[in-house]
Formats: structure tokens, C-alpha cells, sequence
């Protein structure tokens, strides 16, 4: 198993310039791990084995309905971590979390994140406001996949996916983000071409490409910006504090 550096805590917005004490801390027990993609963290009712905090993948949340039909109701980057449950005193997971984008973790036992969270301090605060961010982000998720077109959907998840990988090829097929819409891949796949047709997209086996942002932005539903707000201000709040000024 790869060691832990200080340098891979400042992947992780949680984990990012911690105080000294709390580095020192959350570094021992600390694991650093590669995930893969369809990879599974967590499962609704299944005990949590570790908490993860994603450097450079990508985890969404699954509700997955009696009739079989999947949903995704929320996404997880490097702003945050999978498990977090466990510090509301939940030794189970809620939904299934399977990896969309794979990358390296870090991972921690749930009763040594627990213990930490029990100190107070600077992560405290981070992962209590990362409860607030959680909760609106599947609220609205809900919200969204009940009002909103299977167009202005797939434009708010490719948006929410690349603001956590940075880049514009997004390596993911439409058969899996045909899951994560409650859609089928031929609805997918009909809007994706749509969205070529206009310049917006470019789709390859395997892979799609963005090309036009800010017109992925502009067909995308509000559902996007309220999210995305929502995870942006407790990062300002948090930066501002350290002295490293504003996002």
C-alpha cells in the first residue's frame, strides 16, 4: 500500500491545510488507494468498511429502485468524501456508491474518522458543513430528475463531472450515464447526438468530449448552479480563513 505524503491531503478539499496537529493526526491513519471505474464503496444498508476521500476520481451516490431501474442522487470529487454518515452516528451506507471516474483515494476506518470528528477542531467544521452541502445536492438532484428534460439533465451531470476532473474528455459511456439518469442508452445516445450536431459535444467510443462549455451551461437546467454554489461557498469561506484568499 502507497504511503500518505502531506501532499495528498492538499488533493482533498477536506483534507486540504489542516492545523499541523490534525495533519499529524489524520496522517497515520490514513490509506492511499487506486479505484477503478464500477469500482463499489459503499452500499445502501451494508456496513461501511472505510470512509473515502477522493483526490482524482469521481463517485456518484445510487438510489437503486425494486423495479431495478438506477438514479444517480448525487456526485463525489476531491470536495468531498464517501461515508460521511459515520460521523451522524450511521454505521451503514445510504446509497450504493460506484466509481464513475477512476483515480486514487485516500481511506480511513469509520470509528478513526469518528474519533477525530469527536476532537472538534478544523475538520470538524469541514465535514459538517460538507453534511450541508450533501444534503442540498441530493435534494436538488431529486428535484431535478423529477422536472427537469433528459437534455438539461445530461448537460447538469457533464458539468458537475468535469468541474471535478478539470479536464474536457470525460472517459465514461453512455450506457453508464444512461444509469446514473434513470434514462435508456438510445434516449442517451439520441441527445448526446443532438448536442453534436450543435458543437456542444463530441462522442467516441468510450468517451466524451466538451466542446462548448458555455453552451453545455446554457442548456443545462439551474439545477447546476445551485449546486454547484452550494460547494463553492463553504470552500471560499474556508480559504478566506487560511489566508489563501478567494476561489
Amino acid at each position: 500500500m502507497p504511503s500518505v505524503e502531506k501532499a495528498d491531503l492538499a488533493l482533498n478539499q477536506i483534507l486540504a491545510d489542516l492545523p499541523s496537529e490534525e495533519t499529524r493526526r489524520v496522517l497515520a491513519n490514513l490509506e492511499l488507494i487506486h479505484v477503478q471505474t464500477n469500482d463499489i464503496l459503499a452500499e445502501g444498508g451494508v456496513p461501511i468498511s472505510h470512509c473515502y476521500f477522493p483526490l482524482d476520481a469521481v463517485v456518484a451516490l445510487v438510489a437503486n429502485l425494486e423495479e431495478g431501474a438506477t438514479v444517480e442522487v448525487g456526485l463525489i470529487g476531491n470536495e468531498g468524501m464517501v461515508g460521511i454518515r459515520v460521523i451522524l452516528g450511521r454505521s451503514t451506507g445510504a446509497y450504493l456508491a460506484v466509481v464513475q471516474i477512476p483515480g486514487k483515494c485516500l481511506r480511513i476506518k469509520p470509528d478513526l474518522l469518528k474519533a477525530e470528528f469527536k476532537r472538534g477542531g478544523v475538520l470538524q467544521d469541514r465535514l459538517l458543513q460538507y453534511v450541508r452541502y450533501m444534503l442540498a445536492q441530493v435534494s436538488q438532484t431529486a428535484a431535478c430528475n423529477r422536472m427537469h428534460l433528459l437534455e438539461q439533465r445530461l448537460c447538469r451531470w457533464l458539468l458537475s463531472i468535469q468541474d471535478r476532473v478539470k479536464t474536457a474528455e470525460l472517459l465514461i459511456t453512455h450506457e453508464a450515464i444512461a444509469h446514473m439518469l434513470g434514462a435508456t442508452r438510445s434516449d442517451v445516445s439520441r441527445v448526446v447526438g443532438a448536442l453534436g450536431k450543435l458543437g456542444i459535444l463530441h462522442s467516441s467510443r468510450g468517451k466524451t468530449t466538451i466542446l462548448d462549455r458555455k453552451a453545455l451551461e446554457s442548456t443545462s437546467c439551474e439545477c447546476y448552479w445551485i449546486v454547484r454554489n452550494d460547494y463553492i461557498y463553504p470552500l471560499r469561506a474556508r480559504k478566506a480563513s487560511s489566508g489563501k484568499g478567494n476561489l
